[in-house]
Order: C-alpha cells, then structure tokens, then sequence
C-alpha cells in the first residue's frame, strides 16, 4: 500500500517538475549578432481568409510570402508536450511557403518539394482558449519532397543565434495542410523569444528578412547539408496581429507571446 501511495505520487509530482522546468525557465535575452537578408518589399500584406485559401488549388506548392494566407483547423485527440492526457487542439497556421536563399530567391532544388510555415498551437484545448499557445516554425514536405528530405535542424543567424529551436518534444507529426505529408516543428514552448528575435530585423522603419542556417538531410543519398535561407519577419508579425484580432483573450492568458503587437 505504501509503494502504491508512494508510486502515485511521483507520477504526479514528475510532471509538475517538468512542466516547470519546461515551460517557466528564465527566458534567454536576444540580441542582434549579424546582418540581416534582404529587405521585405513594403506593402500592406494581403490576407486571405480560411475560406478562400481553402478554396484555392491545393497541390502541395509552396506559395509567395508576399501574402499572409492562413488556415486553421482542429486536431482531435491528440497528445501534447509534457501535458498529461489527450485533448482536442485547435490551431492557426500560415499556408506553407516557399524556401528562399540569403538573397530572397527560391532555392531551386527545394521547389515544390518542402516549404516553411508559422504555426500558434494550442489555440484552444477543448474548447477553451489555452494557456499554453506556442509560436512555433514548421517545414512541411509534399509527397515527393517526403520522399527525398527530411529537416534536421534551423538556427537564427541574423538575431537569437543562441536560441535552441530544436526540441526533443516537438515531435515530427503529420501536416495538417492539404497536399503536405510531413511536419518539422521548430520553436521554444511557451516563449516570446522567437517572436523578439524576428522583430530585431526591423531596423530603421523598414523590416528586413531574417537569415537562418538551415539542416536537410537527403534521403537518398544520406548527405546532409546546411542551407543559408530567409524567413519572412513581417510576416511572422503580422500573423500574431490577425490572431490576436479574434482571439483577443490570448493576450491576457499567453503570457508574453503577444505583448508590444
């Protein structure tokens, strides 16, 4: 009976010391540590709501950061990180885009192969709004980039350098966006940092891309090679301001994610 008592309780108290450790660790300051890509064009951009984006030719083709096309969607079931149980997850992502180099060109052998997405998940947790929405960057494979890439890693160059976007549990998963197969999810849980990061690429009123090295491993002929790339910072920002817009709740309840929005 005391084993029992005793086993019961190091279940619970485990995962309570994890999630601490996890989820409330001391935030890691960014600083701006090279330079940063090429500028965005400046422009408003564009957003597409759920229903029209759905409504487009979906082929698995990455698509042009110039608009902030979004898809949501719910996941019902589904185990989380560190959480304990099951619970139906609603998100929001940007559609896939295109991977581009440090000059703001598409990378030719990646085109229509993989793409990179950004993703707020958990909105909700069973139909109430979460606590535990994280920002997060998502490479998503089409049917023949699965079959020839996998991602290993991504590390910010321009800003966060000392970020560690690789995390043991974010799991690689199913894309949730049609014409995809898989999943690499990058990013810190519970964190505003890789939002801060992003906005040190605004720079003299004007926003600029954000370089990053990025780890893909051919399947086929097992090499693995590291990409110098360019994520779109505007865009990322402008995200958090459309969720916010109709989800406004987050900001009081997601901790530092969408403060100075």
């Amino acid at each position: 009976m005391l084993f029992r008592t005793y086993k019961h309780l190091k279940l619970i108290i485990l995962p309570m010391l994890m999630l601490s450790c996890v989820f409330f660790k001391k935030p890691q300051s960014v600083h701006q540590e090279s330079s940063t890509g090429k500028p965005i064009i400046d422009g408003k951009l564009h957003l597409k709501n759920s229903q029209s984006t759905q409504q487009e030719s979906s082929t698995g083709k990455p698509i042009s950061d110039e608009k902030l096309n979004l898809i949501s969607g719910k996941i019902s079931n589904k185990k989380l990180p560190i959480i304990n149980g099951n619970h139906d997850v609603t998100w929001i992502k940007t559609r896939a885009m295109t991977i581009l180099d440090e000059y703001g060109k598409e990378i030719p052998e990646f085109k229509n192969k993989f793409g990179y997405s950004y993703i707020l998940s958990p909105i909700k947790m069973d139909n109430e709004y979460s606590y535990y929405t994280s920002l997060l960057i998502l490479f998503e494979t089409t049917k023949n980039g699965d079959k020839e890439y996998e991602i290993e890693d991504i590390k910010f160059v321009t800003a966060g350098s000392n970020l560690e976007l690789k995390n043991s549990l974010l799991i690689i998963e199913n894309s949730q966006e049609e014409g995809y197969v898989t999943a690499y999810p990058f990013g810190i849980l519970m964190s505003d940092e890789i939002k801060n990061a992003f906005k040190l690429t605004y720079q003299n009123g004007h926003w600029n891309y954000m370089l990053a090295d990025l780890t893909v491993k051919n399947k086929l002929t097992q090499e693995t090679k590291i990409y110098k790339i360019s994520l779109n910072s505007k865009l990322i920002i402008e995200f958090l301001k459309e969720v916010l817009k109709e989800n406004s709740i987050l900001k009081d309840i997601a901790g530092d994610l969408f403060e100075d929005i």
